[in-house]
């Protein structure tokens, strides 16, 4: 199975950093006004971080799709798609 995480964080530094590591097969995408920028004033920043998370499937061939808010940091250095398969039961 291929897992895909992505996040979005708009109009200000970014506000975390994470090495994201798996046993499985596992890519990642990260938005920010460096690599997806917008005319000045055209979209308020929390309703342009939901474009990636809508569409994200467009860009990216995965089996499952994980959406990490920018709010959220990780604790410990987990190995998030065997979590989801554990908590998913399979």
């Amino acid at each position: 199975m291929h897992f895909h995480c992505a996040s979005a964080h708009f109009g200000g530094p970014k506000p975390w950093e994470h090495i994201l590591h798996s046993s499985h097969s596992l890519s990642s995408a990260y938005y920010d006004d460096t690599n997806m920028p917008s005319r000045h004033n055209s979209m308020h920043p929390r309703l342009k971080a939901k474009i990636p998370k809508m569409l994200e499937w467009r860009t990216a061939q995965a089996d499952w799709y994980i959406w990490m808010d920018s709010s959220v940091r990780l604790k410990e250095n987990i190995d998030i798609p065997e979590e989801i398969i554990k908590t998913s039961k399979g």
